[in-house]
């Protein structure tokens, strides 16, 4: 496992291009121990698909940028809104957003289970394994099921330092995290900010989704107390951290 500081971004390199050089060094390493493990998790296989997935700023700016390359990114942006608002409810969880079956924005449409960005996808869905039978991870299974998650924590870990350096540099905040197509849309709002009639665009389909600082204060945030994930003294230091 991989064991630093982290590295962090430079003028001379972009923010992307770190996080897919962190990726590259880190997805040998997952795939050893999955290898190793005989992890159940095949393509195709995508009950993962429908959790509540949180990332953190730099994975929005690799996703976002890989989209305003994709000439068809405006018409997605209605589906990203739409999956947004699905992420903003009191109470947010993993358990209560599971049971809404409802699939990442970025699950291929085309039937076949695959991810839309799997290339550049998060760590939380890079370095997620498990070694349980592929059914006990459905929607359909009993709430008390357990499955056998392998653990890459230490992966995630890397990428999460990298990320606080990116967060400290661009937005003053050592604290930035938030479900997909929210820190995506964000992402895209931050890298367009040039381009005034893309940004204008973007923004109209921004109207009334929260920024990923005031999602984890209005819901992230109180979710992990009201779940005993956190306290409520954990929660304040956290909302600190968010200004």
């Amino acid at each position: 496992m991989p064991d630093s500081t982290g590295p962090t971004p430079s003028s001379e390199r972009s923010v992307t291009e770190v996080l897919k050089d962190i990726f590259s060094k880190l997805d040998p390493i997952a795939k050893d121990h999955a290898e190793r493990a005989q992890v159940s998790c095949k393509k195709g296989c995508n009950h993962c698909c429908k959790l509540l997935t949180t990332i953190m700023v730099s994975e929005g700016l690799l996703i976002a940028e890989a989209l305003l390359k994709d000439g068809t990114w405006r018409s997605f942006l209605p589906e990203l809104k739409e999956s947004a608002l699905a992420h903003c409810f009191e109470g947010i969880c993993n358990a209560t957003y599971f049971d809404k079956r409802r699939p990442c924005v970025f699950l291929s449409k085309k039937g076949q289970g695959v991810c839309d960005i799997y290339s550049i996808r998060p760590s939380c869905c890079r370095y997620h394994y498990v070694t349980s039978e592929p059914e006990k991870c459905s929607p359909e299974a009993p709430r008390d099921t357990q499955t056998a998650a392998l653990d890459l924590m230490p992966l995630d870990k890397e990428v999460w330092m990298f990320d606080n350096h990116v967060s400290r540099e661009l937005f003053n905040t050592p604290l930035m995290s938030a479900p997909i197509p929210v820190m995506v849309l964000f992402c895209m709002d931050y890298m367009t900010q040039d381009d005034i009639t893309c940004n204008r665009e973007i923004k109209k389909w921004m109207e009334g989704v929260p920024t990923p600082i005031e999602w984890m204060k209005k819901y992230g945030i109180p979710s992990l107390v009201l779940n005993k994930e956190i306290s409520a003294e954990e929660a304040e230091v956290m909302i600190g951290l968010t200004k």
